[in-house]
């Protein structure tokens, strides 16, 4: 029996001129074109002072009304590091600088709205705000000028293809593509299959984890790829599959799901880039923030660490990706839209993590006094490059920097140079989602079937 859905993502079937999120944010957009049109700026730092507030205040209407800590987060991260490498461009582009808040305002709105009619009423409000209060004649347009109008040109273009390309009808088959090392991602797809199988949708794993051997026929209607974040970008294993690998889609709808500590847009954008070349109609996006699993970067008492992470991921998100997995299996658009900035972020992350660097850069070594011997370590490397030398593991080849020996150790013994010796390992939240061999079994013995995707 099919569960009847809503028109799109967590929206109800409510007058959109009642929906808390839509009011406040057409409040919000009114409020920068009048302080951008009529403003006199005689001071820079005021200027940007008065961005960042608005910023802030941006964040906490997504946050509170729209339900989305990672919409949220994208759209101070985007402004943020936008903000950071055009900063010269001052007060006097007062509406360039503003241009991706306001994109992003009119694009979750119209998101909200459901009906068409809705995108033409963005790409207006956003032009016809931007001809209001824009100083600047042509004249004067350098680079970073041209760089913000593309970003929001990109985000309109983008969240228009994905509208208007679902596939209309009901998809019976999914072939879920899964990464996953600390159990998060593999918990977040969960809840998209479980409101999928909601629908009477059939899921398909491929449990993308020992990618060496990774082979995977996908013959289902629709694929949906899901990876951690590393470095704004999926992991190099994964990325290298998508890119070099992966089969052409020949029309088949495509979603995206990821996980991360933030915003993380750059990553989202370059799988929708490599899908949509090889051939797949991308209709869905979704992400969640969850706890942070590098243990570099969890310096701190134990206990402060184990409170963040009993706080990630909101019910909220939680409720969004089960509704977007039902959106995805009745053939609507999917989750949330791409909010993103055209940065170099994720041209970063690939230069410092990669086959090529990780294989001598990033070490393992072990405390001795402490290995028990367990073997864990060695079972569970993606990358098989741990054996046993003597009585303790030693790495040979690359490394994939998913941090799992590390984590995983029951003696925190394993080490990774310069990553881990001062940080609180993240002991697996979802601990029966994380694989314990070659075998895909779960690192427990849970005996939970019907979501796992190990199963």
């Amino acid at each position: 029996m099919m569960t009847k859905v809503t028109n799109s993502g967590n929206r109800k079937n409510i007058s959109p001129f009642r929906d808390p999120f839509i009011l406040s944010g057409i409040f919000f957009i009114t409020a920068i074109y009048l302080f951008t049109a009529y403003y006199p700026f005689e001071e820079r730092v005021f200027f940007w002072r008065s961005a960042w507030t608005f910023l802030i205040l941006g964040f906490f209407i997504i946050y509170f009304f729209y339900r989305s800590l990672g919409l949220a987060m994208d759209l101070m991260i985007t402004c943020s590091v936008i903000w950071w490498i055009y900063s010269p461009i001052g007060y006097k582009s007062a509406a360039l600088v503003f241009l991706p808040m306001v994109t992003t305002f009119w694009i979750l709105i119209s998101h909200k709205m459901v009906t068409r009619f809705s995108i033409y009423l963005a790409w207006s409000g956003i032009f016809l705000g931007y001809m209001l209060t824009y100083k600047l004649s042509l004249s004067q347009f350098q680079t970073v000028h041209y760089l913000i109008l593309g970003t929001c040109f990109s985000m309109l273009s983008i969240y228009i293809l994905m509208n208007y390309r679902r596939p209309q009808k009901s998809i019976r088959k999914i072939d879920m593509l899964l990464c996953s090392y600390s159990g998060n991602t593999a918990h977040f797809s969960s809840l998209f299959a479980e409101g999928a199988m909601e629908y009477g949708t059939e899921i398909v794993w491929h449990r993308f984890h020992y990618y060496r051997d990774f082979q995977s026929r996908f013959n289902g209607d629709a694929l949906v790829v899901s990876f951690p974040i590393f470095g704004c970008k999926p992991p190099w294993p994964l990325l290298y599959y998508l890119a070099f690998k992966l089969s052409h889609g020949h029309g088949k709808p495509a979603g995206i799901l990821y996980t991360c500590i933030g915003g993380a847009e750059n990553a989202g954008i370059l799988v929708w880039l490599i899908l949509t070349m090889k051939g797949y109609r991308v209709v869905g996006r979704n992400m969640a923030v969850y706890p942070l699993n590098v243990p570099t970067f969890r310096l701190g008492p134990k206990k402060l660490w184990k409170f963040f992470d009993s706080l990630l991921p909101r019910k909220a998100d939680i409720d969004l990706q089960t509704e977007a997995g039902r959106q995805f299996a009745s053939g609507h658009f999917s989750g949330i839209p791409f909010i993103f900035g055209l940065t170099p972020a994720f041209l970063v992350g690939i230069l410092l993590d990669n086959k090529l660097l990780d294989t001598f850069l990033y070490r393992n070594h072990v405390m001795k006094k402490r290995c028990n011997q367990c073997g864990i370590c060695i079972d569970y490397c993606p990358a098989n490059r741990l054996e046993m030398e003597g009585d303790y593991p030693k790495a040979k080849g690359t490394c994939t920097l998913c941090c799992g020996c590390v984590n995983l150790c029951p003696k925190q013994a394993m080490h990774l140079w310069g990553w881990t010796e001062y940080g609180q390992p993240y002991k697996p939240k979802y601990r029966k989602y994380v694989i314990k061999n070659e075998k895909n079994t779960p690192l427990d013995d849970s005996r939970y079937i019907s979501k796992n995707p190990d199963n």
